[in-house]
């Protein structure tokens, strides 16, 4: 899929250039990169296409979206497309790659308090996760 047809990689190509624009003052950049990640909406679109929360729901792509919305916080979220449930528990798949833990830092936290890492980092590890969630995807 091409950068133009895969909303995830387009907000990471917007995050990357703000992230390189010498003309945004550091702590601005932070913020605007954090906010521009798409691991949220890349989770919800995961989410609703893995077999797990698919089978559990009898295939109904409703109930997935509405547990999905039901989950609320992208760690919830994440626990859903991961383990199948939105109570799952996280610590195996962290203990995969500190660029996960620091993905989820970047998608949760630092869209309200800003990014406390170089943004190109922070982009680099959000986007590793984002390739594992497309492989899951199938």
């Amino acid at each position: 899929m091409s950068t133009i047809d895969n909303p995830a990689r387009r907000h990471l190509d917007d995050a990357r250039a703000v992230a390189s624009d010498r003309n945004v003052p550091e702590d601005q950049k932070a913020q605007v990169v954090a906010e521009a990640v798409p691991l949220c909406p890349r989770v919800r679109r995961a989410t609703s296409a893995l077999p797990a929360p698919a089978r559990r729901m009898a295939g109904d792509r409703r109930e997935v979206e509405t547990e999905i919305c039901a989950a609320g916080k992208t760690s919830r979220r994440l626990a859903l497309v991961v383990t199948g449930y939105a109570a799952g528990s996280l610590e195996p798949w962290k203990k995969g790659g500190t660029y996960r833990v620091t993905a989820l830092g970047v998608c949760s936290s630092a869209v309200h308090q800003g990014m406390r890492r170089d943004p190109h980092a922070g982009i680099g590890d959000v986007a590793q996760v984002v390739d594992e969630l497309e492989q899951m995807r199938g």
